[in-house]
């Protein structure tokens, strides 16, 4: 039975991992159209400073 709850952790770790895997992908898709967003705050910024 020992051996049965350290292999459940072990389980519960791996799932704990691909979780935080998931997260950092979502952040770094976040992030990149932040980016994207933000050049185009920028582009329309110069746009009507030119005007």
């Amino acid at each position: 039975m020992v051996a049965d709850k350290g292999k459940k952790m072990k389980v519960a770790e791996k799932v704990e991992e691909e979780n935080h895997d998931q997260i950092d992908g979502d952040l770094v898709i976040s992030i990149e159209k932040l980016q994207e967003i933000q050049d185009e705050l920028e582009k329309v910024h110069f746009y009507v400073v030119d005007q």
